[in-house]
């Protein structure tokens, strides 16, 4: 059996990139859904910027398997199967 090749450095900087955008979409939208205030909280842009820190490094290190675990996640949640 032989493993696939290690990703080289674009690959790895396409994969950080789009997982960062993914996270910061994706918890910046689930908490502007669920919070009711009429002024942006102070903790919400760190909230934000950490969980898509968060998101990018697991892109990058899992790769394609972060996005089917992630719909995994939101098709369980939601009820809507992707």
């Amino acid at each position: 059996m032989s493993w696939p090749p290690a990703p080289d450095r674009f690959e790895k900087r396409i994969r950080f990139g789009c997982g960062s955008i993914t996270g910061f979409l994706l918890l910046g939208l689930i908490l502007l859904f669920f919070i009711e205030t009429p002024e942006m909280p102070g903790w919400y842009l760190p909230a934000v910027a950490g969980g898509a820190l968060i998101a990018g490094l697991l892109a990058l290190r899992f790769g394609d398997k972060f996005y089917h675990g992630l719909l995994t996640v939101l098709s369980w949640i939601t009820g809507v199967g992707f």
